[in-house]
């Protein structure tokens, strides 16, 4: 099992840094821009539509790969320094040093998000309550009311550790990526619910450890 996978969602960003990290852990790369990177030769790279931005990408990643990950999955986008303030080699770092440590989980941001149910203050009118209905209503059991006070971190990067991600099933996975195809402002929605997500799945992994 490789210790650390780092899966890269891009748009029209050009990820150099990819190319030396590549060199040490395995990198796959989220291609949603028009132009063709399969020239790369370094990291693999998928093709996928456009939509739901680096969200849409995460949950396809975690609905097709959820049993065969590393240890941790590190999940960026192609620029990840606007919402971390690191250098991508200094955050590379932080994250191999998370790593060590074996976190569970841990959001890669510099900057906290505070909202309601609707997404106020800084995003009045976000489907919150669809888009936490999605992972966490019928489908999910037993389903889970959605806190009056979310927590998040904007960009939606995190790193996580495999047997948290295995807390949920693949239809979990599956309903959040048909949620980010559906819901235009998807994106913004789990950006922040991430932190919800990954902190109810380390509980569920704490129950079942002290059972």
């Amino acid at each position: 099992m490789n210790p650390i996978e780092i899966v890269v969602c891009r748009y029209q960003e050009q990820p150099d840094w990819i190319k030396d990290v590549s060199r040490i852990f395995p990198v796959t790369i989220y291609n949603k821009g028009a132009d063709d990177m399969c020239g790369l030769g370094y990291a693999e790279q998928l093709i996928l539509p456009n939509v739901g931005r680096e969200t849409q990408a995460w949950f396809h990643d975690l609905e097709k790969t959820i049993s065969t990950r590393a240890r941790h999955t590190v999940f960026l986008q192609a620029d990840p320094t606007p919402h971390t303030g690191d250098h991508p080699f200094d955050l590379i770092g932080k994250i191999v040093s998370l790593a060590a440590q074996d976190i569970l989980y841990a959001p890669i941001s510099n900057f906290q998000i505070v909202c309601d149910v609707d997404g106020e203050p800084h995003h009045p009118g976000l489907p919150m309550k669809r888009g936490w209905e999605a992972l966490f209503g019928d489908g999910h059991r037993p389903p889970l009311q959605m806190p009056e006070e979310i927590e998040g971190f904007a960009g939606g990067q995190f790193i996580v550790r495999n047997d948290v991600i295995e807390q949920y099933d693949r239809d979990f996975y599956a309903r959040g990526n048909q949620f980010c195809k559906e819901e235009p402002l998807a994106a913004y929605v789990y950006e922040r619910l991430w932190h919800s997500i990954w902190t109810q799945a380390t509980r569920k992994l704490a129950q079942k450890e002290n059972e």
